[in-house]
């Protein structure tokens, strides 16, 4: 029981990085757009950042959010397909300073630094990995020390590189990116997910040596665990879903939402963010997929 909790407190900070994440970045667009309404209107660079600033922040219209949010969406369709980087990318072109934020989104805005979201991809796959083995001698000091041949499982190499991807094509715009941008991303995501990856070359031989698993089984559920995990993790995981580990997933999670729920009252921040079935369903395709792998693979670290 003890492990189970620890599991769902994972899974909801997890869950909690990633939402927190797509609103941020939901925001900074509509500002941007809100910003290019206002210099196309002839405001000064200083006004136009000021009242971008205000919407959606402490003591704005309601209203008048809504209207600003259905603006931008519809400027985004017209002239960009739906995207919404390029108009973050347009407005800091044209002045738009976005004190919210963030190096990452700065810099991704440009097509630099693609880096750092790989490295939270990296850190976020290995956590996951990580958390049946919480209550062994393998975690000290808030580090991760995975057993002898960790890294070279299948299982665990699909996992890594399905969830690498995955959340990549869910946190930017994939189709924008150069071939170089998406090599940085997996080169920065593997370092943080093996530390033995300490430059590209080590990394393209992590992948050489992926590829020639991909007839083994273990490889295919590991990066159908990390699939179902991330995109659980952002909601789009439908309630139809024909996929017999995800059915197996919500049976378990109906026995975990109570549990889910009292932990969120423990971590009130995380937990006004990410619901109580969401985390029960993360937590439960985890427990169908990467904690049943584990515990029959490292049964004296797991448990049974």
């Amino acid at each position: 029981m003890k492990l189970e909790i620890l599991l769902i407190i994972g899974v909801v900070a997890a869950g909690y990085f990633l939402l927190k994440r797509n609103t941020e970045n939901g925001k900074r667009f509509v500002r941007a757009h809100h910003f290019l309404m206002q210099i196309d209107t002839g405001a000064s660079v200083d006004t136009a950042n000021r009242a971008a600033q205000y919407l959606l922040g402490k003591g704005s219209d309601a209203d008048g959010n809504h209207r600003a949010i259905m603006r931008a969406k519809a400027f985004a369709n017209e002239n960009y397909n739906g995207k919404q980087l390029p108009v973050i990318s347009a407005a800091i072109s044209r002045g738009f300073r976005g004190a919210s934020l963030n190096r990452y989104e700065m810099s991704a805005a440009k097509n630099s630094e693609i880096p750092r979201l790989g490295r939270e991809a990296g850190a976020l796959a290995i956590q996951q990995l990580s958390l049946p083995f919480l209550l062994s001698g393998s975690h000290r000091d808030g580090t991760f020390y995975p057993p002898d041949g960790f890294f070279d499982d299948p299982f665990v190499s699909g996992y890594i590189m399905s969830f690498i991807n995955t959340f990549r094509a869910n946190q930017l715009n994939d189709s924008e990116l150069s071939n170089d941008d998406r090599n940085k991303f997996i080169q920065a995501a593997l370092e943080a997910a093996d530390p033995r990856l300490t430059n590209a070359n080590l990394s393209d031989s992590w992948v050489g040596s992926l590829r020639s698993k991909q007839g083994d089984k273990n490889v295919s559920d590991g990066a159908n665990a990390a699939t179902a995990i991330v995109l659980a993790m952002v909601g789009k995981i439908d309630e139809d879903h024909p996929s017999p580990l995800i059915a197996s997933a919500r049976e378990l999670a109906k026995v975990r939402s109570g549990m889910a729920s009292e932990i969120q009252d423990l971590m009130p921040d995380q937990g006004r963010q990410v619901s109580s079935a969401s985390a029960a369903l993360v937590s439960s395709i985890h427990e169908v997929t990467v904690g049943q792998y584990m515990r029959q693979r490292y049964p004296e670290l797991c448990g049974p």
